[in-house]
């Protein structure tokens, strides 16, 4: 089983009425035409400043969030839980699996360029939990991976450059689909988004499975849904819902397997522009996949796979 408008414009101060005494007034009204000749003069620099304000502001109003990651002084840590459910239904038989895991990682920013950020990531727990008809595996702490240093290069976007283990503890079993080299954090859009306006993105990931890989290519609408406080952090709230298009080959007990599909996507992402920092996201997909085997009888494989998946600041 595998378990993704206000213009500030020169004509707009014409509208001003700008009150300008003749000769009439400054030779009849005298003291008093002088008072009200100014109070005028000054009621129209007030009215003109409070329209610039308001100009400004409906402009400021129109300015993008730009989300991208920032490098962090201090190590951070998450923790993260995702739940997966696969039933496929072949020869007439329906087997139903499962799959959890969860875990905390710390991050520790060790370099950056304008584009770019390195950091090295650590899982310091982990617990995987994989069940099904033929076969049920618990996995706690596994020292394969419980202390292996691994670095990454990141977009200011979170998407993952590259990803390579700086030490080597040991090979996981492949029935829990484990793999490092996977990304972790959430993609955040890669233009500004507007408050009540949604943005169209294009995303491509490589998914490590079972001795293989998926490429998961996803087209994903991001809609600006408010700004919210979590954890301390002032948070622009993100929702995201899209389609995914899955297709890649893996080998499991000496067998090669191709799969491919599509589904949905949801998700919720909490960011703060401030501080550069993911303070949560969770996500829901829903999968449609057809898995055939190799060999000279191929046997084709319908498999509906629901998941849900979270991430949060550990504090």
């Amino acid at each position: 089983m595998f378990i993704l408008r206000i213009s500030l414009k020169a004509k707009f101060f014409n509208l001003a009425f700008f009150y300008t005494p003749g000769v009439r007034d400054k030779r009849g009204l005298g003291e008093f035409g002088r008072n009200v000749s100014s109070s005028l003069r000054l009621k129209t620099v007030v009215f003109l400043i409070i329209i610039c304000l308001f100009s400004w502001k409906a402009l400021f109003c129109q300015i993008g969030h730009k989300l991208q990651y920032k490098s962090q002084t201090n190590e951070i840590m998450y923790e993260f839980s995702t739940y997966g459910e696969g039933v496929q239904e072949t020869e007439g038989s329906r087997i139903v699996s499962q799959r959890s895991m969860r875990g905390l990682v710390s991050f520790r920013f060790v370099g950056e360029t304008a584009q770019q950020l390195m950091v090295e990531m650590v899982y310091d727990s982990l617990e995987i939990y994989a069940v099904s008809e033929l076969e049920e595996t618990t996995i706690k702490d596994p020292p394969e991976v419980i202390g292996l240093l691994i670095k990454k290069v990141l977009a200011r976007s979170g998407d993952q450059l590259s990803s390579v283990e700086l030490n080597e503890f040991g090979i996981m079993p492949a029935s829990v689909s484990f793999s490092t080299q996977n990304e972790f954090l959430t993609n955040l859009p890669d233009k500004p988004i507007f408050e009540n306006q949604t943005f169209k993105m294009i995303d491509r990931d490589t998914v490590f499975i079972a001795s293989g890989a998926c490429l998961n290519n996803m087209d994903l609408e991001y809609k600006f849904s408010g700004k919210e406080m979590a954890l301390g952090y002032n948070c622009v709230k993100l929702t995201v819902n899209g389609k995914a298009k899955i297709s890649g080959d893996f080998s499991r007990q000496g067998t090669q397997f191709l799969i491919s599909g599509e589904g949905a996507i949801i998700g919720t992402i909490l960011f703060s522009p401030e501080k550069g920092l993911l303070v949560s996201s969770s996500n829901e997909t829903k999968l449609h996949l057809n898995i055939l085997t190799s060999g000279n009888q191929p046997i084709s494989i319908p498999v509906i796979q629901t998941s849900r998946s979270e991430i949060n600041l550990f504090q």
